[in-house]
């Protein structure tokens, strides 16, 4: 392990409550040496980087210098044995794991009475959550613990039903391995073209002979119509995969203890569902589907920040569409919550940023708008989403035209000459933006005005279609909603209106 970033990587990912645990951990059961563990512990937590000799030179002089591998090692199996410890009780798995050692510890010790009741608690509880690999582990426990006991009767009662019932288990388990190796398989297919490499389509037809009724398994069934979806993607049959996902969210719903045990893989089933549902404008269905990510109990801060992520620009887009935005407001202070949140993800502050814009500027609430933007502008992460960065800047330009900062145009518009000049190509939207502010910041005549915005909203109309630009900029900002309201004298939330009033 010297010179390796896995102790690093390993504190790193440790949330608030995990840290404190593992420092708790560390006080009790390394008496002595406990404070070199935890020198080193908040030498690495300081870290943004891996940096071993750095770590070696702040420790030069110290006793953890003579033996700093080996402090290191027992380090990295300490933090280890705590986050063992810390989430025994949460997580099923390990619990039942713990359940069987008990039981496996409990016969070693003779106490073979112990030892069976034990384990015959342990498989309801392993049965109810469909472990069939721990309730083979119980089964054969609880046999030998009658055996060494000598209860003959209950030995022959329990021995055909235990023969068939294993037999059954192992059929379970053999389903979840062949899922597990599909998914494999497709996995491997789909990242060496699959659909087109005609050696790949052994994966493929091999899942579609499966009958998913016929799967005793849920968690084989759950692995199946991942598999489907991976596939129904892949050969881009939309209204099959869509179909495919209702029926995966149908069998989490029907058993809600697989949407506690696959937490992660039911909010992606929702957002992916969500997605669909917003190409076809069932904005009621969408909040339906919001509601039940709302209803999940996160089980750690960082989780609940990206389920609340997931919910705020869900809900928002859906009352932006729909020309809502009052319905909208209460979101605005959530987004503000939210960002004060260290777990938040960067591209979903950015989107915030650029929704709390979007907000203040439709509401023709500018002053507002242009903090939110210069907010955005300021975010850490200017790699990231390069698209509402690019959009960042064209909506500077439209915020301060609406302000009236005419004296800052010229500094503006030179800025922004800047900008776009330094990317990759030329943009057409740049440029026709730059161009445009140049002439209309000069324009007094309204009707001047009026006819300079019908002007660029049928440009912008020509690059709508380029799809490059589409994800680029239309996206993220209704620049023809902008154009059309200028040119026509009505606000952009009426427009808004009107347009999901059409449908």
């Amino acid at each position: 392990m010297a010179g390796s970033p896995f102790l690093f990587e390993l504190i790193h990912s440790l949330d608030k409550q995990e840290k404190r645990y593992v420092q708790l951990f560390i006080k009790k059961n390394s008496i002595g040496s406990s404070s070199n563990y935890l020198l080193l512990l908040q030498a690495i937590s300081s870290q943004k980087t891996f940096d071993e000799k750095a770590l070696k030179e702040r420790f030069k002089g110290h006793p953890i210098q003579k033996s700093f591998a080996v402090t290191k090692y027992y380090l990295y199996e300490l933090v280890l044995k705590a986050l063992a410890a810390y989430h025994t009780d949460s997580d099923t798995d390990m619990r039942l794991t713990g359940l069987v050692h008990k039981a496996q510890l409990l016969y070693d010790k003779k106490l073979f009475e112990q030892c069976g009741a034990l384990a015959r608690r342990g498989q309801k509880e392993a049965e109810a959550l469909e472990r069939p690999v721990v309730m083979l582990q119980l089964m054969e426990l609880e046999m030998h613990a009658l055996h060494s006991l000598t209860e003959i009767k209950q030995i022959k009662e329990r021995s055909d039903n235990y023969f068939e019932k294993q037999k059954a288990l192992l059929r379970q388990q053999e389903e979840v391995f062949h899922m597990r190796k599909l998914s494999y398989d497709i996995f491997v297919a789909l990242k060496t073209d699959w659909v087109r490499n005609k050696g790949n389509e052994a994966s493929w037809k091999e899942l579609l002979k499966v009958d998913p009724a016929k799967l005793s398994s849920l968690a084989a069934r759950v692995m199946y119509y991942q598999n489907m979806g991976a596939y129904l993607y892949s050969v881009n049959d939309r209204k099959n995969a869509h179909a495919n996902m209702q029926k995966l969210s149908k069998l989490f719903e029907a058993h809600p203890r697989l949407i506690d045990e696959h937490r992660g893989q039911y909010i992606a089933l929702l957002n992916n569902l969500i997605l669909m549902m917003f190409k076809k404008k069932d904005y009621a269905e969408i909040l339906s589907h919001s509601a039940k990510l709302r209803a999940l109990k996160p089980h750690s801060a960082e989780e609940m920040v990206k389920i609340k992520e997931r919910v705020i620009n869900i809900e928002w887009n859906v009352y932006k569409n729909t020309g809502e935005f009052e319905k909208g407001e209460p979101l605005l202070e959530e987004m503000r919550g939210l960002m004060k949140e260290k777990h938040m993800g960067e591209v979903y502050r950015l989107l915030f940023h650029l929704d709390l814009f979007t907000y203040y500027f439709v509401m023709e609430e500018y002053r507002p708008a242009l903090k939110s933007l210069n907010d955005l502008l300021g975010t850490r992460g200017k790699n990231i989403r390069s698209d509402i960065q690019k959009t960042a800047r064209i909506l500077s330009m439209l915020v301060h035209y609406e302000l009236g900062n005419f004296d800052l145009f010229e500094s503006l518009l030179r800025s922004s000459k800047r900008f776009f000049s330094r990317k990759e190509r030329p943009d057409a939207m740049g440029k026709l933006f730059l161009s445009f502010f140049q002439k209309v910041v000069s324009i007094e005549n309204n009707r001047e005005k009026a006819a300079a915005f019908q002007g660029l909203r049928k440009e912008l109309q020509v690059l709508f279609e380029d799809k490059l630009l589409y994800e680029t900029y239309f996206k993220n900002f209704e620049f023809l909603l902008w154009a059309e309201a200028n040119s026509i004298g009505k606000s952009m939330a009426e427009l808004f209106r009107q347009r999901a009033a059409r449908g």
